[in-house]
């Protein structure tokens, strides 16, 4: 019988590889499209021109440079935080010649949409699989923290930095920068309801399939062994509970920062 833990652990990292894979292709599409890519993309395009590199390995430095970047401003880092750089390198480079391009000026910026959107929904995907929130939002934390204001004013300094410095760089820059920079935000809330959702339906229909499942084979309330025997269930009221001076232990449940 497989650990729960590590069956728990196996389906967050396929969550944390999809969501890159779906991340990278997205890139791409928006990327081929020529219509501006986000400021984080432009530095890594004007670095690629420059440098000469693929893709890629483009993404793969850029990646580690702001983990460190992250890692100097004491912000924590997680497992998904220090393979992300190298997970999204290696999806650009097997997935950069198996991007649909499309011409003509309407077709192109559907391209752009429609990646923009799976590249939002890989965000989630790494996100929802909990190994650690993304390097930059790390970055974002940490400078927050040092200035004494707030992240998203931060956040909003960052992506214009990244933007004037993509340019500068020889970055594709354009309308499509500032479109992607309007709506990344609220695709990111849309998946994370949509997944909200099919998470909530699906423990609903394991929960009533292994209920009346039960009920069909006579199981326990553990649904381990055969019950020989039926007995009704006592009515509440006719419970009484035990007391004890034990003072109950409590669970305080702790949020993933991702």
């Amino acid at each position: 019988m497989v650990n729960p833990s590590v069956r728990d652990l196996s389906g967050r990292v396929a969550l944390l590889v999809t969501g890159a894979g779906l991340a990278a292709y997205g890139y791409l599409v928006t990327a081929l499209t020529d219509l501006g890519n986000g400021p984080l993309f432009a530095v890594q395009d004007g670095l690629q021109r420059r440098l000469g590199w693929s893709l890629g390995v483009t993404a793969t430095v850029l990646g580690i440079v702001i983990v460190v970047a992250a890692a100097l401003l004491r912000a924590p880092l997680g497992a998904g935080t220090l393979a992300l750089p190298a997970l999204t390198g290696w999806w650009i480079d097997a997935l950069e010649h198996h991007v649909v391009t499309v011409h003509g000026l309407p077709g192109r910026w559907l391209l752009f949409l429609g990646g923009t959107a799976v590249m939002m929904l890989g965000g989630v995907l790494c996100f929802t699989s909990a190994l650690g929130a993304s390097a930059l939002d790390g970055v974002m934390l940490g400078l927050a923290g040092r200035l004494g204001v707030a992240p998203a004013p931060t956040r909003v300094g960052m992506e214009i930095g990244m933007a004037g410095t993509g340019a500068l760089l020889g970055g594709r820059v354009g309308v499509g920068t500032m479109v992607m920079g309007a709506t990344v935000g609220h695709l990111f809330a849309f998946w994370r309801r949509v997944l909200d959702r099919v998470v909530r339906s699906s423990s609903s229909a394991l929960v009533d399939g292994s209920t009346r499942g039960d009920s069909e084979r006579g199981t326990d309330d553990d649904g381990l062994f055969p019950s020989r025997r039926r007995y009704p269930a006592p009515e509440l009221s006719t419970i009484t509970p035990r007391t004890t001076s034990a003072t109950p232990a409590t669970f305080d449940p702790v949020s993933d920062s991702s």
